[in-house]
């Protein structure tokens, strides 16, 4: 009767212990690529794809200038050029989103990882639009 008194007893604590690492445990961080993330991602991917094309397409006509100081120098030196000023803007929003999502100081405003995501999906579509309408 005493070995089943004692084994009650520590299954009784086995599971009050286990709980109580239960309550304590860290809560799980929320995952990286959630549905917002893929539909912003995939937005931005198309938004600059767009806007490369209009770009290339227009850099190729004579007498036409790319406006944006900081891209200039990349569209205006060819196909090469252009695809890695592209992609590497679409790395760049990319990983900018990741290392807030990661070591952002906001945690509680879960929206603003996305920032960097929605203005070049903005920015963008904006130049496409532009680049579209002064196509000659």
């Amino acid at each position: 009767m005493i070995t089943l008194r004692v084994l009650f007893v520590s299954v009784l604590l086995t599971v009050y212990a286990s709980g109580q690492s239960l309550l304590q445990a860290p809560q799980p961080q929320p995952r990286f690529w959630t549905k917002e993330q893929i539909a912003l991602t995939i937005a931005d991917g198309g938004a600059k794809g767009t806007d490369a094309y209009y770009t290339h397409w227009n850099m190729a006509q004579r007498h036409c200038q790319e406006l944006d100081s900081f891209a200039r120098p990349f569209v205006t030196h060819g196909t090469a050029m252009q695809i890695a000023f592209f992609g590497g803007l679409w790395a760049a929003d990319q990983g900018e989103s990741y290392l807030d999502y990661k070591y952002g100081k906001h945690r509680g405003m879960r929206g603003l990882r996305y920032a960097p995501l929605i203005y070049g999906v903005y920015a963008n579509t904006r130049g496409a639009m532009y680049s579209a309408s002064h196509r000659k």
